[in-house]
């Protein structure tokens, strides 16, 4: 049985365009609904509409790190990696 990933969303949240541009296409070629945002504020507010069944967060500076923290304060109930 195959997965149907078309309903699956994914936010990446990444400041290094070519990074986000590479995990972009790869969600993109497997069928998945991709939002991309730049920041770690950015990227808080919108995984924190709901609307996403995972997050892939950068984690290689302190903002990211920041970021994390916040995920975890506010409950997100979705997965991050």
């Amino acid at each position: 049985m195959t997965e149907n990933t078309s309903s699956t969303k994914i936010l990446i949240i990444e400041d290094e365009i070519a990074i986000a541009e590479g995990l972009i296409d790869l969600c993109n070629v497997n069928g998945y609904v991709v939002k991309h945002c730049a920041d770690g504020e950015s990227g808080l507010a919108e995984a924190l509409t709901g609307q996403y069944n995972l997050v892939l967060l950068d984690n290689d500076n302190r903002q990211a790190i920041d970021t994390g923290l916040k995920f975890v304060n506010n409950d997100a109930c979705f997965p991050s990696i």
